[in-house]
């Protein structure tokens, strides 16, 4: 009877430290989890939640002459992430092949949108985007005509609006350049020429940015 409690006990004792190591071993795996979820900045988890559900733009830019304009091709599937300002945070931007639009997403400490365009180039140095032209509508010359437009953590405010008709109509109507609250400043073409060359000519063009499926998370790696 003797040998047969020391058998029950020695088992009791097993069974006691298999089970502190399988609490070890658990909790070990807990706060490895939790680790890496503090770990995971707050921009990525954000980015992320828009990219498994891009309707949830919604939520943060009004689209709804986008779904009056293109229907069902109203829907974004390409992105890619760069840090146009330089703070840390990468912007978003959201790509539609069916439009040939993107939206540009920011983050502090929320989502905030700073519109959707139809961006020709960004310009690094000077934490701009580019538009070319217009995506839809009539006027302006679409070749000579461009939109600066500066990132940062409000909705992207224009710097100037240029263009240049004459290289369109052999100098009949002119040359025109408006600041960003819509004033014309100048119609001179040493003036479009300036601008051209400091926030234009040297910006990156738009399609040498590498484009991912809204399910390969790769975009979002730094």
């Amino acid at each position: 009877m003797k040998k047969q409690n020391m058998i029950f006990a020695g088992r009791g004792k097993m069974c006691f430290w298999l089970l502190l190591l399988a609490f070890a071993i658990t909790g070990a795996f807990v706060l490895l989890s939790t680790e890496v979820q503090a770990a995971t900045p707050k921009w990525k988890s954000a980015y992320n939640k828009i990219l498994r559900k891009p309707s949830l733009v919604e939520k943060y830019d009004d689209l709804s002459y986008l779904k009056m304009y293109f229907g069902k091709g109203c829907r974004f599937n390409r992105y890619f992430t760069y840090d146009v300002d330089r703070n840390g945070i990468p912007e978003l931007f959201l790509y539609s092949t069916e439009m040939g639009l993107t939206e540009v997403l920011t983050y502090d400490k929320k989502i905030i949108s700073l519109g959707y365009y139809d961006i020709a180039k960004i310009n690094k140095e000077k934490k701009e985007i580019i538009v070319s032209g217009h995506w839809h509508g009539a006027g302006g010359s679409g070749i000579y005509e461009w939109s600066v437009y500066k990132v940062g953590r409000k909705a992207a405010p224009m710097q100037y609006y240029i263009d240049d008709m004459n290289e369109v109509t052999g100098g009949s109507t002119g040359v025109v350049i408006y600041n960003g609250k819509g004033k014309l400043i100048s119609q001179k073409r040493s003036v479009y020429n300036k601008i051209y060359r400091k926030h234009i000519k040297n910006a990156t063009k738009y399609n040498n940015f590498k484009m991912y499926k809204l399910t390969n998370k790769k975009g979002l790696k730094r």
